[in-house]
């Protein structure tokens, strides 16, 4: 006899033997259930430390700023970054990571006195990149469909090689909410 979980996001399917639930046996599915759950109560990160890069343009993942993201579900995601720099180096931005995406948008803002503002829709393509900045906030925005599950993470580089760094601050967040 299938049951059904008061205030559960979903019935898993379970069933009651000797006054005990027990997960149906579809395992897989259950992982993917509870892999959403993990996603929408663990979507919310923030840098606890700054994160230089020194004469490097190659974008790459920030730490701490990266959620597991599941097969077929649609997401929302907003980066707010506080970001210094030599005005030699800049910034720039990206979203990358190993999900894999049938749909993906976003667009970054980066405001230092003016605005500088870039879109796209491939993952791992700089946007709001800006070279001469010394202290910038970036926000960037964007929706990924997924095709494959797998990570979805901010990346920060240099806008052009400097020996002086360029870092993303502590402090810096990343929301993802699952909307599909």
């Amino acid at each position: 006899m299938a049951a059904s979980f008061p205030g559960s996001v979903k019935n898993f399917g379970a069933e009651r033997v000797d006054g005990e639930y027990i997960p149906a046996a579809d395992t897989n599915e259950l992982r993917a259930e509870v892999a959403a759950i993990e996603t929408l109560l663990l979507g919310k990160k923030r840098t606890t430390s700054a994160f230089n890069k020194t004469s490097d343009t190659a974008l790459a993942n920030v730490p701490g700023l990266s959620v597991m993201l599941v097969a077929g579900r649609t997401y929302k995601f907003e980066a707010v970054l506080y970001c210094t720099s030599n005005a030699g180096g800049g910034v720039k931005f990206s979203m990358g990571g190993t999900a894999t995406a049938t749909a993906v948008i976003f667009e970054a803002l980066t405001m230092q006195g003016s605005i500088t503002q870039g879109r796209s829709t491939v993952l791992g393509s700089p946007v709001g990149g800006v070279t001469a900045v010394t202290q910038s906030l970036t926000v960037m925005r964007g929706t990924i469909t997924v095709n494959a599950g797998g990570t979805l993470a901010v990346q920060f580089a240099q806008n052009a090689s400097h020996a002086s760094a360029s870092s993303v601050l502590a402090g810096s967040t990343l929301v993802v909410d699952d909307v599909l």
